[in-house]
């Protein structure tokens, strides 16, 4: 019987390990990689939260030069489809810029509808 907790109580160590250290750094790289796919190598965000199926990406901006940026965004995903970097753009905060928004909302479709 000791065995078997001890069993899952290391398991659930293990996968709380795995979504505090590592599954950030998994989003951020898939994220990163579908927005260069799209055209914007240059974007940055920081990834908040990131679990294994969300997470929410703040401060985003397509360029350096901060025309096109959403204070807040959530993600969702799929295990499977992070892996693909698709991603799918649930809602969004407070959009800034100045003629950026439209090229941030053809950004979003396109992650949305990414292959």
């Amino acid at each position: 019987m000791w065995r078997i907790i001890n069993t899952a109580i290391t398991l659930a160590a293990l996968l709380l390990a795995f979504q505090v250290l590592l599954l950030p750094a998994l989003v951020r790289s898939a994220v990163a990689r579908a927005l260069a796919g799209l055209g914007h190598p240059d974007a940055s965000f920081t990834v908040r939260g990131a679990t294994f199926y969300g997470t929410e990406l703040f401060d985003l901006q397509l360029d350096k030069s901060n025309r096109a940026r959403v204070g807040a965004i959530s993600v969702n995903y799929s295990p499977r489809t992070l892996l693909r970097g698709r991603v799918n753009p649930a809602r969004r905060g407070e959009s800034h810029g100045d003629g950026g928004n439209e090229t941030m909302e053809q950004t979003l479709v396109a992650l949305t509808h990414r292959k």
